[in-house]
């Protein structure tokens, strides 16, 4: 029985999965929408919401939001326009800011793929 267990599976070691989440994390900040398996998306998206509230946060300066960010992502990029453009945009929004849609199945493994994008 899975009892108090609150990760996604996601196949590998913890290394691997945290390298992944940080890098897919990277890709749907820059590009605002990115493909991928149904698995990956949903670790993705509580990745993800953690990390706009961290850059919503008021009660800390500027470098620390930038230092706690460049602790969960690798692209100074995406910390920077986590920050700049989409904290702002979601100022009024508490929570629920990435919604998916199932697109099709991968042909080599018959993978669901769902599209992964920000909300407006």
């Amino acid at each position: 029985m899975r009892h108090k267990v609150k990760k996604t599976f996601v196949s590998g070691s913890k290394a691997h999965r945290k390298s992944l989440l940080k890098n897919l994390a990277a890709s749907l900040i820059v590009h605002e929408s990115i493909y991928t398996t149904l698995t990956k998306s949903k670790a993705l998206k509580s990745y993800v919401d953690k990390l706009i509230t961290i850059s919503k946060r008021t009660d800390l300066t500027q470098f620390n939001k930038i230092r706690m960010l460049n602790t969960k992502l690798y692209d100074e990029l995406a910390v920077k326009k986590l920050i700049d453009v989409l904290s702002l945009k979601f100022k009024d929004r508490s929570s629920g800011y990435t919604s998916t849609l199932k697109v099709d199945t991968r042909k080599g493994d018959s993978a669901k793929l769902v599209k992964i994008y920000f909300v407006s």
